[in-house]
């Protein structure tokens, strides 16, 4: 038992090591991309509930599961000291907190019927993607 317990442990470190390896350019781009992926299906839903295309409780389902997405992607981030230290890193790191917010507030909107302040809301989680960069390699070609 306690010989399983080791190899176990030695497994999850092993896990860990390999997880630290990347840059934290690559996290930050990570994260970027994950947010940005979020947010563009929280959009898609809000829209599909506007529309009348989806019910309230898969609209609600749907903005749930696009705010933990992005409390995730915020936590990667936390959890990369090195990406937080560069100033993009900072950057995204705010605006995945921003966006998870305004995901928060747009079931509170569902919930209430709201379809205004739903559509004020896409408006400002759309300007909120926008702060972020997923990736500044490759740019300008």
């Amino acid at each position: 038992m306690r010989r399983l317990a080791l190899l176990a442990t030695a497994g999850l470190a092993l896990a860990m090591a390999g997880g630290c390896s990347s840059s934290p350019e690559d996290t930050r781009r990570e994260a970027a991309e994950g947010a940005l992926s979020w947010a563009a299906g929280a959009r898609m839903t809000a829209e599909a509930w506007s529309a009348r295309r989806v019910t309230s409780a898969f609209a609600r389902a749907g903005l749930e599961a696009a705010q933990r997405g992005l409390e995730q992607e915020r936590a990667r981030l936390g959890a990369a000291p090195r990406a937080l230290a560069d100033a993009r890193g900072a950057v995204d790191a705010d605006a995945i907190a921003t966006l998870s917010v305004l995901v928060a507030r747009m079931q509170q909107a569902v919930e209430r019927g709201d379809g205004a302040g739903l559509a004020a809301l896409e408006t400002e989680l759309a300007a909120a993607a926008r702060g972020l960069q997923p990736s500044t390699r490759g740019a300008g070609t």
